[in-house]
């Protein structure tokens, strides 16, 4: 097109050029049609990059106060004992002024939970404990939350948008590999990969959880959290919890016995 013009600029001013100009091709007629309308390309969709916690044993004490969120108001103080085995076990006490009032120990394919206060107890799937929650849940789901990681067995869909000080991963849909579940989620990390924030949406049940990790400190050649928020909006709750104790790779407890005289959860009277 560029070159039509410039002959026939050419031609008003000399008409010698008159026969070159009978060898150029006939100039094309612009319309609606020709114009190239290139639409602007996709988003990249990535992994979200979560510095890794390769521990065998994770283990600490937590003390927790448990809030509403409106009106905010603590509804309870305790303090728990967590012991995880990699990808074996996740055991969890939790104690009111030194005693023990409830007890849980998950694996990968069982859940049992014994309420000292009640006396009762829950074991069995994780069919339970996702009805407490109220979102499908199983052993790496929690263990990825108290180890601030990324969830596994979910597709790497996340937008990433960097800042100065940290990196934000976004998905408004993220399907789960093996079942149907799909989350909306938001995770934010600080440059060096620590994640900060974890927001997550069940699509399907509108339920949500935001967890927050703070005062990331180097303990034992790993760098954990020392500081934990949870909000649980659907339920008014709010947990904050103070790490302290915390040791990686020294062996702790991870079996549970339910006392003879505790009924099964849903039977006492």
């Amino acid at each position: 097109m560029k070159t039509s013009i410039r002959i026939l600029l050419i031609l008003c001013c000399c008409t010698i050029l008159a026969a070159c100009h009978r060898h150029q091709p006939t100039p094309t007629a612009v319309t609606a049609d020709t114009v190239r309308t290139d639409k602007p390309a996709a988003p990249r969709r990535v992994q979200a990059a979560v510095a890794p916690m390769d521990y065998q044993w994770f283990s600490t004490r937590i003390a927790l106060s448990i809030n509403n969120i409106r009106p905010e108001k603590e509804v309870v103080s305790l303090t728990a004992f967590v012991v995880n085995k990699k990808d074996s076990a996740l055991f969890i006490t939790l104690n009111k002024l030194g005693i023990e009032i409830a007890r849980l120990l998950l694996t990968k394919d069982s859940v049992k939970f014994a309420n000292h206060l009640s006396r009762e107890y829950y074991w069995g799937t994780y069919t339970w404990l996702t009805k407490q929650i109220g979102m499908d849940i199983n052993f790496y789901t929690v263990q990825a939350l108290i180890s601030a990681q990324d969830l596994p067995g979910f597709e790497h869909v996340f937008i990433a948008d960097t800042t100065a000080d940290s990196i934000i991963y976004t998905a408004a849909g993220r399907n789960n590999i093996a079942h149907t579940m799909i989350l909306e989620e938001k995770i934010v990390t600080d440059t060096m990969h620590h994640m900060l924030y974890h927001y997550i949406k069940d699509i399907s049940s509108l339920n949500t959880l935001c967890v927050n990790y703070n005062k990331y400190t180097p303990i034992d050649n790993y760098t954990c959290y020392q500081s934990i928020n949870i909000e649980i909006p659907n339920e008014n709750i709010r947990i904050d919890g103070l790490l302290k104790n915390t040791k990686f790779n020294i062996a702790g407890p991870t079996t549970s016995r339910i006392p003879v005289k505790y009924t099964p959860i849903g039977t006492s009277h």
